[in-house]
């Protein structure tokens, strides 16, 4: 049986549509989106848990990502799976945060590390994956707490604490 050209080629317009709304949907589709574009701002506890769940495989962050200020975060452990951070890294005004090592996978910071007014925080991890801060500086500052810093592995000019 012959199929005449009219159905023919509505069949195929019909299928064609169908993959480019299956494209559009899954490339814009947090669910299957590698990373979140652009900058990235934790405020919550929360924050961690949403990112965790919308982007599980998410290893590289494509601007800043800056943690804070907040008043429940307690460790960035849902940040594991983090490797590189195109722009800066900014943790500030986190009034629980005690712990860092969930930010152990980092071996590449492309913009500078800004750590500053986490009141519980009393020792920042060897970060033994990170080895370049490429621009920018470390600052480190405002901790009362803090009593043993250990960047021994990174390469970067500028050190301010």
């Amino acid at each position: 049986m012959k199929k005449n050209t009219h159905t023919f080629l509505f069949e195929k317009t019909y299928f064609f549509n169908f993959l480019l709304f299956l494209f559009l949907f899954l490339n814009n589709n947090p669910a299957f989106s590698q990373c979140p574009p652009g900058h990235v701002v934790i405020q919550s506890h929360q924050d961690l848990v949403d990112f965790l769940n919308n982007y599980p495989t998410c290893t590289t962050i494509s601007g800043d990502l800056t943690i804070g200020p907040s008043n429940d975060i307690v460790d960035l452990d849902e940040l594991a799976g983090i490797t590189n951070i195109s722009g800066g890294l900014l943790i500030k005004y986190n009034t629980l945060l005690t712990d860092l090592t969930g930010l152990n996978g980092l071996s590449i910071i492309d913009n500078g590390l800004d750590i500053n007014n986490n009141a519980l925080l009393t020792s920042l991890p060897a970060f033994p994956n990170l080895t370049n801060i490429n621009g920018g500086t470390i600052n480190i500052s405002y901790h009362p707490f803090l009593t043993s810093i250990d960047l021994s592995a990174v390469s970067s000019p500028n050190l301010y604490s």
